[in-house]
């Protein structure tokens, strides 16, 4: 099945291709672009972004085949990115970063069907991430000094490990060696994982100050796990995680704070982590719930986040710390705000492209569930559906079937829990689950689905006795600071106005700005109850 986007999401992924060709990523800077010591995290997150942007959009990348012909001259004597450390000692930032690279080759040998890689991906796990097992258990998750800056640095050691200001980063390598198990099948990658998820769940996430993003990269490689071993207690791990991830670590935005108990900027990364978690789990529990929440991290944080260049940007993490405002990490300096080129960028490609190729789930038998509505084409052999949507502003989309072997074919439609009213063909229908069900087994149809999109009042969720406006699932802003705000008047699309004249707009357009005004502007999305 291959899903085309076009319109906004269509845009993004062309915007966030585009970035992620320019000069940081291209074959003779990629390589030595990290200054950190973070070996193989730019470069595979590059290569990663580009496979993922490359499958969504069926542009063959233009530095790729590049980047990979400089690899092996690139790794070390036991052919891994960074320093051989003496006396066998362990970087977290060193497993980390080489995760992603994992995660990129192993990506790219899975879309190009090719073993030419292969070498290079299994030398690495035996001399980088089996050695490492017999020290799981000594991976100190205890509280020590953790501040540090946007890209994390080597801070303290303890026993065998060095240990980064991005608090349990190590945990990032349960992505890359899920994969590696899902690609090579060996028994050492699955211990390695299940060692990885015991020490995790001796960890405090919350009380030692855990980073979000690797908490999330660790509960997305135990769902890859569940999903390659069924070992329910994988499951159980993500889940609790992800419980933990959306009561503490979360935004009014719905974006990420950088740390557990640490709330100084947002992650890209993490955004994008947490929209993957929120699908995958709907995939395993079905639960509707993880979509409702999956639409709002796309709207109001994953699309706010991405800036006109098509990379990503830090945003301040509005309602913590009593602030109503949202707004960029910006230079003390220049008070031009931090696009993060060095991560961010390419997993916002990563992040885009997967929510283009998962928008609609493929079923048994010709079964198609529709999670969000965008702008797209699907082709799945001779079956093609069109789709043309005017959500989220308005509630409408337009299906168009083409079905020359007049199969069975059965759409299913996840609808917003805020929508009262779901009227399929111009007849109302009752929404069973969060969801509308349409069958046909005609050559070709269309069919029209339509629900109301709300102006809604929510209480926030950090900032206590403040409210927020939403449209349906958009949260709205204004560029005033005012403290209250009288009900609003729909005036079009996502514009508002209160009775003093007051305007409101979206959230999430950034990319449709001019960087004047977004290094100039804050918005306003908490007001007193």
């Amino acid at each position: 099945m291959i899903i085309r986007s076009r319109s906004d999401l269509g845009y993004r992924l062309t915007q966030s291709f585009s970035r992620n060709e320019c000069k940081f990523y291209r074959p003779e800077i990629v390589w030595t672009a990290d200054k950190n010591n973070w070996p193989g995290d730019w470069e595979g997150r590059t290569i990663l972004a580009l496979v993922s942007l490359a499958k969504a959009t069926g542009k063959e990348p233009s530095y790729l085949e590049g980047i990979l012909d400089l690899l092996p001259q690139k790794l070390n004597a036991n052919g891994y990115m960074g320093e051989i450390y003496p006396n066998g000692a362990i970087s977290e930032q060193q497993l980390a970063g080489n995760s992603w690279l994992l995660r990129g080759l192993i990506e790219y040998t899975m879309w190009k069907n090719t073993n030419k890689l292969l070498p290079i991906i299994e030398r690495m796990i035996k001399n980088l991430y089996l050695p490492v097992i017999a020290e799981l258990d000594n991976y100190f998750v205890d509280e020590y000094e953790k501040d540090g800056t946007y890209s994390g640095t080597i801070i303290a050691s303890r026993g065998k490990w060095l240990l980064s200001t991005d608090t349990g980063c190590a945990f990032i390598s349960t992505d890359g060696i899920s994969q590696a198990y899902e690609l090579l099948g060996w028994d050492e990658l699955k211990t390695y994982v299940l060692k990885m998820r015991e020490k995790f769940i001796t960890a405090n996430l919350y009380e030692g100050k855990f980073q979000t993003h690797a908490s999330l990269s660790c509960s997305r490689g135990l769902l890859r796990m569940y999903n390659l071993t069924g070992e329910k207690k994988l499951l159980d791990t993500a889940i609790t995680t992800f419980n933990l991830y959306k009561s503490k670590g979360m935004t009014e935005n719905y974006s990420n704070c950088n740390r557990f108990n640490v709330a100084v900027w947002t992650e890209p990364c993490c955004m994008v982590d947490s929209y993957m978690c929120c699908i995958e789990l709907y995939k395993i529990t079905k639960e509707p719930e993880y979509l409702d929440l999956a639409q709002k991290i796309y709207f109001n944080s994953l699309s706010h986040s991405q800036l006109p260049n098509g990379g990503m940007g830090l945003e301040t993490c509005v309602g913590h710390h009593n602030s109503p405002i949202l707004g960029y990490n910006r230079n003390k300096q220049t008070g031009k705000i931090y696009e993060a080129y060095w991560c961010c960028t390419m997993r916002g490609g990563d992040g885009f492209a997967y929510v283009s190729q998962n928008q609609c789930l493929k079923g048994s038998e010709n079964t198609y569930t529709y999670v969000n509505f965008f702008d797209n084409t699907l082709f799945d052999d001779e079956i093609i559906i069109d789709e043309k949507t005017q959500y989220p502003a308005l509630g409408k989309t337009v299906f168009s079937i083409i079905n020359p072997l007049e199969k069975a074919i059965t759409l299913q439609f996840f609808i917003p829990f805020y929508a009262k009213t779901v009227v399929l063909n111009g007849e109302k229908i009752d929404v069973k689950d969060q969801f509308v069900t349409f069958n046909t087994t005609k050559k070709e149809c269309e069919l029209t689905l339509e629900f109301d999109v709300p102006l809604l009042k929510v209480d926030g969720s950090v900032l206590v006795g403040y409210h927020k406006f939403m449209h349906g699932n958009v949260l709205l802003a204004t560029t005033e600071n005012v403290d209250k705000i009288d009900n609003l008047t729909h005036v079009s699309e996502f514009e508002y106005v209160d009775s003093k004249g007051i305007k409101f707009d979206r959230v999430g357009n950034t990319i449709y700005k001019e960087m004047e005004e977004i290094d100039s502007t804050d918005l306003r999305v908490l007001f007193l109850s």
